[in-house]
C-alpha cells in the first residue's frame, strides 16, 4: 500500500514536469500519449487497470525519470535540439507499448460506459 501512495505522488510529479515539456516542440507530438501512459499507470497504482506487467511498469518509470531528469544526452536548454533525446527515448517507450496503449484505451472506453450506465440507471 505504501509502494502505490508513492507511485501515485511519483505519477503526480512526472504528469506536472510533462505538461511543462509539452511546451517543447519536439515533444509536443508525444505529450498526449505520454500523459495516456501516466494515467495508464495512475490506474494500475490505483488498483483499478490490472493487466501492466512488472517490466512494462519500469519501462515506463525509466522513461519518466529520463525525461524529468536534468541529465540529459543532449542538454535541454540547447534550442531546436535539446529535446531530441527526451523524443527518441519517448518514441522508443511508445513502441514497444502501442499494443498496450491500445488494450488501455479500449479498457478505458468500457469503463466509461459503465460508467455512464450506472448514472443512467440511478437517475
Amino acid at each position: 500500500m505504501k509502494n502505490r501512495q508513492r507511485l501515485n505522488n511519483t505519477i503526480k510529479n512526472v504528469g506536472a514536469a510533462a505538461k511543462g515539456i509539452a511546451a517543447s516542440p519536439t515533444a509536443k507530438k508525444y505529450t498526449n500519449d505520454f500523459l495516456l501512459i501516466l494515467r495508464m499507470l495512475k490506474d494500475y497504482a490505483s488498483g483499478e487497470y490490472k493487466y501492466l506487467s512488472g517490466s512494462t511498469v519500469v519501462s515506463i518509470a525509466l522513461t519518466a525519470l529520463y525525461i524529468v531528469s536534468p541529465i540529459d544526452i543532449i542538454p535541454d536548454h540547447l534550442p531546436v535540439i535539446g529535446g531530441i533525446d527526451d523524443a527518441i527515448v519517448l518514441t522508443v517507450l511508445l513502441k514497444m507499448l502501442s499494443e498496450e496503449l491500445k488494450m488501455y484505451k479500449a479498457w478505458l472506453t468500457v469503463e466509461t460506459s459503465k460508467e455512464e450506465e450506472n448514472v443512467q440507471n440511478s437517475q
